[in-house]
């Protein structure tokens, strides 16, 4: 395969990746540095600079590009459900809840700080996840 289409191919898929739904983005265990490339390349508006940070993105891909792949195909068919933001927000808040509930009311007020602890004092991991998502988190 030519290195123009290599490139072009890695190009595509950072762009797929910068469009999927946060909650995709759970089912990868991405490098810090290409983490931190597809949140900024994420919030980028303007198209020149977008396209920039995706090219970026597309070069920090080298070393992942295969597993990244096999994912993306695997969220495509269904076999793999990524975890929504609840749940992981759920997982932390079962392991440090004063700390996660102190900062998830600071950040989004709409948040019941009562709902929280009775969810948290059931234990009860599922409905926590599912009343975080009907939260408006940033």
């Amino acid at each position: 395969m030519a290195k123009r289409a290599i490139v072009e191919g890695r190009v595509a898929l950072a762009l797929r990746l910068v469009e999927l739904p946060v909650e995709a983005l759970t089912a990868f265990d991405f490098v810090p540095d290409l983490a931190h490339a597809l949140n900024v390349a994420r919030r980028l508006k303007a198209s020149g600079a977008k396209q920039r940070q995706i090219r970026y993105v597309a070069k920090l891909l080298v070393e992942d590009e295969h597993d990244i792949a096999a994912v993306l195909e695997g969220i495509d068919d269904g076999t793999i459900i990524p975890q929504t933001v609840g749940a992981l927000l759920a997982a932390r808040m079962l392991a440090d809840p004063a700390g996660e509930i102190g900062d998830l009311v600071e950040e989004c007020p709409e948040a019941d700080r009562g709902r929280l602890w009775q969810l948290i004092r059931q234990a009860n991991e599922p409905r926590l996840a599912a009343y975080l998502d009907t939260l408006p988190l940033p």
